[in-house]
């Protein structure tokens, strides 16, 4: 029940703010394990940033490993979303042991204010969906706010960026062509690797950047 709720919700965000929410379905178990995999692999306390959580199926499944001594932040620009986090935190079983360590803040990820550096960035923004432009502000935001050695982990649905120059008009086009150039310039410099999630709807992939230290080159 609590399942098909979520989709409902989900499903009724996605026709009014398609841009924003981007698919028809909340993540699936298999592609939010692979999104929150450092949290499953890493030793607390962590510092933790999930940005478009949606309805939190990813939160959920985070949730199974964090610790008394981690601190949760989510970034959710859908207020219909933010309400309803805030109410599983207090009721669903799995999220209410880190209401104490979580905070969900209700505006874009622009202005949001970090009071500190994050191990791990996990993000469900559909970027595929959005101008060139604010994918670069988005990724580079998601990276700055990264510690030295800190995991930024995204999703991706398999080839809609090859489907939709194939399909879309020219301004399509050359959209999703912009997106795929912004994407490769931070895959070249940051991307640890990429997980293949066939068990969801649609097929997605979840890649992983991680922040760099920059080299010291003053004599």
């Amino acid at each position: 029940m609590r399942q098909l709720k979520d989709n409902w919700a989900f499903f009724r965000q996605f026709l009014e703010e398609f841009e924003w929410t981007g698919a028809v379905l909340p993540s699936g178990r298999f592609a939010s394990d692979a999104l929150s995999r450092f949290v499953a692999t890493t030793q607390a306390p962590r510092r933790i940033l999930e940005v478009g959580p949606g309805t939190g199926p990813v939160t959920r499944r985070m949730a199974r490993h964090l610790s008394p001594e981690d601190h949760l932040d989510l970034v959710e620009i859908n207020p219909r979303f933010v309400d309803i986090l805030n109410h599983k935190f207090e009721t669903d079983p799995v999220l209410k042991p880190a209401r104490d360590i979580a905070r969900v803040h209700c505006c874009p990820l622009q202005e949001f204010e970090a009071d500190a550096p994050y191990d791990l960035v996990i993000c469900g923004i559909p970027f595929n969906n959005l101008p060139p432009d604010l994918v670069a502000e988005l990724m580079d935001r998601c990276l700055s706010l990264l510690a030295d050695g800190g995991r930024f982990s995204f999703f991706e649905y398999m080839y809609i960026r090859n489907i939709k120059q194939v399909v879309g008009g020219r301004q399509s086009r050359e959209k999703i062509r912009g997106v795929g150039r912004e994407l490769e310039k931070r895959f070249e410099s940051h991307r640890t690797g990429t997980d293949w999630v066939f068990a969801n709807v649609p097929p997605a992939w979840i890649h992983h950047l991680q922040a760099r230290s920059v080299p010291d080159t003053r004599n």
